[in-house]
């Protein structure tokens, strides 16, 4: 067993602070909070964060408390105040050097923080570092793929590199997977004004100027169910906005950034524009395509649009359509 002693600003050297963040998983919970107790490596603190749950979660994690009270810290608010409020009362309760996020709905597998723990002292370079994992079905079990490669457009290759990782919508990275250093949070909050880029935020501000390693093998499994199916659903309808904004404060807090910032935004018109395009909606189409062409990246739009237009003439099957479309990517390429 590791033993832990006082670092500097009291991180406990060698701790891993394993923090669960849970809304309604009364049917989960247990099988998260038994992951980490699984673990193989020993000096983990167990921070569990309930975002004032309505069913019996908070019941489950207070029995799990009592039966190793040493291990556990709770912060377990008795109304809903939104998930980034949720993760700043858990990152508040944290003492360890190293901080790993798991959701309440997601497993570890036993290995995990040992590997991740060995691979952060080898690569002192790295500010924190993420794993695959099993993506699955939680009412059949069935294993649906590697989140890599699932969710990484079948390319099945865990990113690695700088901050410049997470304005790359290629390259995904499962928050129950991330290990990260406690010292880099110093100064950063989960931003309470966003819904859900919140943790998109804070990963910029933490990893400006640090590097992401990986792990490079499956060592957690991703649970897809009904509930966050449907938080996904709602992402699509908002999370352009919501990430319009969070690239709004970002290039205020680090203008280092804004090319960066620009690119992600040429990306957002982009994928805009193809949603425009599907609707049948040429002028909405020529906005976010000129939007786009704004941001510095005229030859890529370009390029994209007469694509997108073979693909909408499919779509739709209406052929005057497709001369409309074919003609509007002609004028942006004159």
């Amino acid at each position: 067993m590791t033993s832990a002693v006082t670092g500097i600003g009291g991180d406990e050297t060698g701790k891993v602070s394993a923090v669960v963040v849970s809304y309604n998983h009364e049917r989960f919970i247990s099988g998260a909070l038994e992951s980490v107790l699984a673990q193989t490596y020993d000096d983990i603190e167990i921070v569990v964060a309930d975002d004032g749950s309505s069913d019996g979660t908070q019941r489950v994690v207070r029995r799990f408390a009592r039966e190793d009270p040493a291990r556990f810290r709770l912060a377990l608010n008795p109304e809903n105040t939104g998930i980034p409020r949720n993760f700043n009362r858990a990152l508040d309760l944290c003492s360890g050097e190293f901080i790993a996020w798991l959701g309440g709905d997601d497993l570890w597998l036993p290995e995990k923080i040992e590997k991740q723990v060995s691979y952060m002292r080898v690569h002192q370079e790295v500010s924190g570092c993420h794993t695959d994992a099993d993506v699955f079905d939680s009412d059949t079990g069935e294993s649906l793929g590697r989140f890599s490669e699932v969710y990484g457009r079948g390319i099945g290759v865990l990113p690695e590199g700088g901050v410049e990782l997470l304005f790359d919508v290629r390259s995904p990275m499962l928050p129950s997977t991330m290990m990260i250093r406690r010292e880099i949070t110093r100064g950063h909050r989960f931003d309470e004004r966003l819904k859900y880029a919140n943790d998109w935020l804070f990963d910029i501000g933490i990893f400006r100027g640090g590097r992401i390693g990986a792990v490079k093998e499956v060592l957690a499994r991703y649970r897809q169910h009904g509930k966050n199916v449907t938080a996904g659903t709602e992402l699509k309808t908002t999370g352009a906005e919501e990430a319009m904004v969070a690239l709004a404060i970002v290039s205020i807090r680090y203008p280092e950034l804004l090319p960066l910032v620009r690119d992600r935004r040429a990306s957002l018109y982009l994928t805009q524009m193809v949603k425009a395009i599907r609707n049948n909606n040429v002028g909405r189409a020529r906005a976010f395509l000129r939007a786009s062409l704004k941001e510095g990246h005229r030859m890529r739009a370009a390029l994209l649009y007469p694509v997108l237009a073979s693909g909408a003439r499919r779509m739709i099957g209406v052929v005057q359509e497709s001369e409309r479309l074919r003609s509007l990517a002609r004028s942006f390429v004159k």
